[in-house]
């Protein structure tokens, strides 16, 4: 009897830690896909649109690479700063091989974003200097470095939009009859 549920135990243990490698495998099998979708819409721009040149003339590839420095280092020091590392087998690399691409995606698309809301006029002319050179060059790094940056900035650029659509939209003011029928004594009733 206890040989039986020493064998039972067992398999619930190795049951369980199957289960973890697996769930860990999927983790790692999701992180590559990502990768490579990363790296093959960099590739993408690069070779379809050689020497694309940004707003301000700016090259995407400077752009690219600026923003993949920016989303290594960010990650790297939160590693470098980090009292206690995981031990979940692997799983805090995810991030680590995830970060540099995702900068240098997030680096071209926040300063492109940038770049439109400083043309409608959302965040104000003294923040055109961001755009020029050699500004520009640090400001690829920051917001490779900070890829959660682009969320707040497309955030931005939404509600500016909706604004000047709502105002393109004012409602009808009227006929002019609203108070008509009515003692002139009493407000009109909506």
């Amino acid at each position: 009897m206890q040989r039986a549920l020493l064998e039972e135990f067992l398999a619930a243990l190795h049951g369980a830690r199957d289960a973890k490698y697996a769930r860990l495998l999927t983790l790692h099998n999701m992180a590559a896909w990502l990768l490579l979708v990363g790296l093959g819409l960099a590739w993408a721009l690069v070779s379809f649109a050689p020497g694309l040149p940004l707003p301000n003339g700016l090259s995407l590839e400077t752009g690219l690479v600026l923003g993949f420095l920016g989303g290594a280092l960010s990650r790297l020091l939160r590693v470098v700063a980090t009292k206690e590392l995981p031990t979940d087998y692997g799983a805090y690399w995810v991030p680590l091989f995830l970060a540099p691409v995702l900068g240098a995606l997030g680096a071209v698309g926040g300063y492109l974003v940038f770049w439109a809301l400083v043309e409608v006029g959302a965040l104000g002319e003294g923040l055109k200097s961001l755009l020029r050179l050699p500004a520009a060059y640090g400001f690829f790094v920051a917001l490779g470095f900070s890829e959660r940056l682009l969320e707040g900035l497309t955030k931005r650029l939404e509600d500016q939009a909706l604004k000047q659509e709502d105002q393109g939209k004012e409602k009808p003011k009227g006929d002019g009859k609203e108070g008509q029928g009515q003692p002139q004594d009493q407000p009109a009733r909506p």
